[in-house]
């Protein structure tokens, strides 16, 4: 497993993540391994996807097995920060929408 492993990572740093989140998965899958560091690396990927619910997850998932795992305390960390942040905004129409249609 630890071969995998290292080539997920590799993979992974290469920015291949299709390939790197099979790897993975497969580490996951057989239990057998870091699977602390399988779940952190599987994380990044579904953070880099925008699937910050999967993300945390994983990060979860992780957390359980070791919960020193700092990759993961971090990675949580960031996705409340953004989604708190995309959450904040308050937008004002300064039109109504009588002003965008032409009068006909």
């Amino acid at each position: 497993m630890k071969d995998i492993l290292k080539k997920a990572i590799e993979a992974y740093d290469d920015f291949r993540l299709d390939e790197a989140e099979e790897l993975l998965l497969e580490i996951i899958d057989k239990k057998e391994g870091a699977l602390d560091v399988a779940l952190s690396y599987l994380g990044r990927i579904r953070y880099k996807n925008q699937k910050f619910g999967e993300a945390i997850n994983c990060y979860n998932k992780a957390l359980e097995i070791n919960p020193d795992n700092d990759f993961a305390k971090t990675g949580i960390t960031l996705i409340n920060q953004i989604t708190a942040i995309g959450n904040s905004f308050y937008f004002e129409n300064a039109y109504t929408d009588d002003e965008l249609i032409p009068n006909l």
